[in-house]
């Protein structure tokens, strides 16, 4: 009897590993096949090829017999007069040829690169789709592409350069005039080249011929360099890398700085009161200025210190220009130009008596030239002389009212000075051919109304002023006439007697 052969375990497990193998080869052999054919679908591959063939063409001299260069016409400027063809052929002859997808332009049967030798775009490429998208092992979509179209691009473009005025420009080594540009509201010019078709090669010095790096951004050039503007009070110095800055005067008393170099400079700030600041451009610098003009009997303190002599200017005081010489230690004015780098100085205004002066804090100018103190004539200097009385008088001798020689002359130089300006002011007038025209007139009853007597100061023991106003009025012609006066009269001792030595008008 025949004795049955028995399979063994090893010889089936054998069978099935080997099974497994030969699949699994298969698998690998088929993803792998998968993936070269989805890396050869890829765009890209179709992009590089042609970049080659641009290349390979390009370096035999034959890329305009495959390929088309677009008319250019002859309207290149003097900045651009060389064969753009040949500018083209080199950049494609180069090695430095790149691409990307054009923005906006993705479609599902169209796709177009533009290619570029970093500074130009030189060409845009056109793929067209094959069939329809194919799917493999649910993640693998296979979509064909072949190149339906290599176009040259050559388009004119206007550049623009941005620059301060005293900068030159040369532009494909052709130097830049001032006719292409145009003066900005910041005071930069910006220039415009037109017509280039390929990225102009740039040089921009400074004034003193250094030469300047720049920012392009498609066809819009900036020059970079650093610009500050400083608009300061003068008893600032400014030193830049170690050197002082001269500013230039300005008609309201600053200075203006204008500090423009290629490198970033070293700007100091220093003031009279010993603070220094490094400036780095922006809007804000710590500083408190004022131009405080006061007698020079007031006390101005910053900070509770007295201000150095470097910032303060004394002259005569003008309201007291003819006074000179007839009362002793008349009142000089001082002028402070107080300039402290530091944000909210306290600047304080006392008066000759110690008593603190109220003003705008925010303001940059306090005058104290005139002086409205608000306060009556003492009953025991009224008693002394009559201010109203010679200051009608005065009105009434101008007018030619006052009766008796000379249209008066003597009467109203009773109150006057023998010698003095406001004497030798009424004695002219009184033989001048000019009082001789005086309109015909008469006086009203009452002749002087709306009378104001006020601001009483004592200039000096010997010396006081006040502001006497009224209306004097008067019919001329028949039709009433009013003759305003509002002045300033300052009166001296002279000879034990009070005299008028000077009349300013009040202009409000």
């Amino acid at each position: 009897m025949r004795r049955k052969r028995k399979v063994s375990f090893k010889f089936i497990y054998f069978i099935f590993t080997n099974i497994l193998i030969a699949l699994s080869i298969v698998a690998v052999v088929y993803v792998w096949a998968l993936l070269y054919k989805y890396e050869n679908c890829q765009p890209e591959n179709h992009i590089e090829a042609e970049i080659a063939s641009l290349h390979t063409a390009a370096r035999d001299g034959s890329i305009w017999n495959k390929y088309t260069f677009p008319d250019t016409g002859a309207a290149q400027t003097v900045f651009e007069s060389g064969d753009l063809r040949e500018q083209y052929k080199a950049a494609f002859a180069a090695d430095t040829v790149t691409y990307a997808l054009k923005p906006g332009t993705y479609s599902e049967n169209n796709l177009v690169y533009t290619l570029s030798d970093g500074s130009n775009t030189l060409a845009e490429i056109t793929l067209e789709s094959i069939g329809e998208p194919v799917t493999r092992l649910a993640v693998f979509t296979f979509q064909e592409w072949k190149v339906q179209e290599v176009a040259i691009v050559a388009q004119a473009r206007d550049y623009t350069i941005s620059c301060p005025e005293d900068f030159s420009i040369t532009v494909n080594d052709i130097l830049l005039s001032a006719e292409y540009g145009t003066m900005q509201e910041d005071g930069t010019m910006l220039y415009t080249v037109p017509g280039l078709y390929m990225v102009p090669s740039l040089e921009i010095r400074d004034h003193n011929g250094q030469v300047a790096s720049f920012q392009r951004s498609g066809t819009r050039i900036k020059t970079e360099f650093y610009d500050y503007s400083l608009t300061i009070p003068d008893t600032l110095m400014v030193t830049v890398n170690g050197t002082e800055h001269p500013g230039e005067l300005m008609d309201n008393g600053l200075h203006r700085h204008s500090i423009r170099m290629l490198q970033n400079p070293d700007v100091q700030i220093t003031d009279t009161f010993g603070n220094t600041v490094s400036f780095t451009g922006g809007n804000h610098l710590p500083l408190t200025y004022c131009t405080v003009i006061v007698p020079d009997n007031y006390t101005v303190l910053v900070d509770g210190e007295v201000p150095p002599e470097s910032v303060i200017i004394v002259a005569d005081h003008p309201d007291y220009v003819h006074v000179q010489g007839y009362a002793e230690n008349l009142p000089k004015l001082a002028t402070y130009k107080i300039a402290v780098l530091k944000d909210g100085a306290d600047i304080s205004v006392t008066d000759k008596n110690g008593v603190p002066v109220e003003w705008d804090k925010t303001a940059h100018t306090l005058d104290l030239t005139v002086i409205r103190t608000g306060a009556s004539m003492p009953d025991d200097l009224s008693a002394a002389v009559d201010v109203l009385g010679i200051a009608k008088k005065w009105s009434l001798f101008m007018s030619a009212d006052l009766a008796g020689s000379n249209y008066g002359f003597w009467d109203i130089a009773q109150h006057l000075i023998d010698g003095s300006y406001l004497y030798d002011v009424a004695y002219k007038w009184s033989r001048s051919v000019d009082i001789t025209f005086t309109s015909i007139h008469y006086l009203q009853d009452p002749a002087f109304t709306n009378i104001t007597v006020d601001n009483f100061l004592w200039v000096t023991d010997t010396c006081f002023s006040v502001d006497i106003g009224f209306d004097k009025n008067m019919i001329v012609s028949g039709s009433p006439l009013v003759d305003t006066m509002h002045s300033t009269f300052t009166f001296v001792q002279h000879g034990g007697q009070w005299k008028l030595m000077q009349i300013k008008e009040i202009v409000e």
